[in-house]
């Protein structure tokens, strides 16, 4: 018989932090959830604008698996997949890659767009854990890349990187586009890079550390830079995007 090909090393040891990390969350939010005392949002000085329609999509145990993750902001992302945006509200200051793809998957999954948020979030996280052992492990080793990512699956807030948020799309783009900047793949970073920015304001600030990798690899000389090194700018166009959008469909293309 035909041996099985081993995953490679950064998907096993990555694989590995990612079930076991994500599988005692499953375990422990429902158990959070029953027996944590609970806010009432009548009671805060500024109500959340919750739908629950879009929030509560399950009853039974589907409740307690799915529906507990999509929470605060996850009403918003939620909103703009299904009914877009609006300039008259706030959701112009969630950016649109990830409510863009909760959207384009939710039919998969018969309508409910909270599965498919939570399946994005999770898929990226794993894909985050993945390429941040790649990246650690070109100066440090694996023994380093490893515990990188368990220090980072542990850490108290890593819970949002299977919510209906961003921040698990958020960080494997960011990831994987230093990490194909180390491999001098510029192109794809910028394109990531540019992505990244879709999916947070913050996204334009890769361009500072994808350009010093860029330097870095040239011995800090400008004198040996070429045409490539605009591609790492991209992270720009990603919010030139944005901001065309809103000015093209709202008038103000500072509506975020």
């Amino acid at each position: 018989m035909r041996k099985l090909t081993r995953l490679p090393e950064a998907w096993r040891q990555a694989g590995f932090i990612f079930l076991l990390s994500r599988g005692a969350l499953f375990l422990l939010a429902p158990l959070a959830y029953l027996t944590l005392p609970r806010v009432d949002p009548v009671q805060l000085a500024v109500p959340p604008n919750v739908n629950p329609a879009l929030t509560n999509t399950l009853t039974g145990i589907g409740h307690y698996i799915f529906d507990i993750w999509a929470r605060w902001d996850s009403v918003w992302y939620l909103q703009i997949a299904h009914f877009g945006y609006s300039a008259t509200d706030s959701s112009t200051a969630f950016f649109p890659l990830y409510p863009m793809l909760v959207a384009a998957l939710g039919p998969v999954f018969g309508g409910n767009f909270v599965v498919a948020g939570i399946v994005i979030s999770l898929a990226c996280c794993l894909g985050a854990f993945v390429l941040l052992y790649k990246l650690v492990e070109i100066d440090f080793g694996p023994r380093v890349a490893r515990r990188t990512v368990l220090y980072l699956a542990v850490f108290p807030t890593s819970f949002f990187f299977q919510t209906i948020y961003s921040e698990s799309l958020f960080l494997l783009l960011s990831v994987g586009a230093l990490y194909l900047a180390r491999r001098r793949l510029y192109l794809y970073a910028g394109l990531l890079g540019a992505l990244a920015a879709l999916t947070r304001s913050e996204g334009i600030i890769l361009v500072l550390p994808l350009v010093l990798i860029y330097l870095k690899d040239r011995n800090w000389s400008l004198g040996r830079a070429r045409a490539d090194l605009l591609l790492l700018f991209m992270p720009a166009l990603g919010l030139l995007i944005w901001m065309l959008y809103l000015g093209v469909h709202f008038g103000d293309p500072l509506l975020f």
